[in-house]
């Protein structure tokens, strides 16, 4: 069986971060200190990316469940916001409750629907497989507005099947399956993002009037380093 790789640490409620798409457990390094005096915090890396190898959402899901405590808060950003909320769906009894991060139950433009065209992943992989860091570089000062002048960023390892991720954000269409999901869901989405575009929130508000939906109006695709006191304050407020 293959293995996934993950940091634990802290104390407290469990907490579980997947990270996005290109990155892996380190994009968390500069909030987890701070979470980790109110939560065990979990940090894996996605099928394909830093140090998991690729392996299909069924293994991943299952391995999961090999190290992660009966029960926890789960918060996927982005691509990982896709697989926290198949997760959710198909082991609701492990998932206390669900923080989805700038990520949507379905990434794709369509009628009735705010989306991107998947022109934009093709795109973004080809830049970052010419120049890796440099895109992400780029990347976050662009998602955070320049907002992040004394961050300390780890740049992701060269992920093993990066390709395998974007076809989930393609493909993976969760919309009737997160409506039937009976847990509190929340999804923090930023104004300013590019990749999922505002204009969600107000979808998600009439499709699923249960949710919990927030809208940042100076956020873009990353809060977590863009509005960094202000998230690890929502996410206390939200997992306590």
């Amino acid at each position: 069986m293959n293995k996934v790789f993950y940091q634990c640490g802290g104390s407290g409620t469990a907490l579980v971060l997947l990270h996005g798409w290109g990155f892996d457990h380190q994009i968390w390094n500069n909030i987890r200190p701070d979470l980790e005096t109110h939560f065990t915090v979990y940090c894996p890396d996605l099928p394909g990316h830093g140090r998991t190898p690729p392996m299909s959402a069924k293994e991943f899901f299952y391995t999961l469940q090999t190290f992660l405590p009966t029960s926890y808060t789960l918060l996927g950003w982005s691509l990982g916001g896709v697989y926290a909320m198949k997760f959710a769906c198909l082991y609701p009894q492990k998932v206390m409750k669900l923080i989805n991060v700038a990520t949507s139950p379905y990434f794709l433009l369509e009628e009735g629907w705010p989306g991107i065209h998947t022109s934009v992943f093709t795109r973004f992989y080809q830049r970052y497989l010419r120049n890796p860091k440099q895109t992400i570089k780029e990347f976050i000062q662009v998602q955070t507005q320049h907002s992040v002048t004394n961050i300390n960023i780890d740049f992701p390892e060269m992920g093993i099947d990066l390709e395998s991720g974007l076809s989930v954000l393609r493909e993976w269409d969760l919309r009737k399956e997160l409506a039937e999901l009976n847990r509190p869901v929340y999804f923090l989405l930023g104004k300013r993002d590019s990749i999922v575009p505002a204009g969600l929130a107000d979808t998600l508000s009439k499709q699923y009037p249960d949710f919990y939906v927030k809208l940042w109006p100076r956020a873009a695709h990353m809060p977590f380093l863009s509005h960094k006191k202000e998230f690890i304050n929502y996410i206390r407020e939200v997992a306590l």
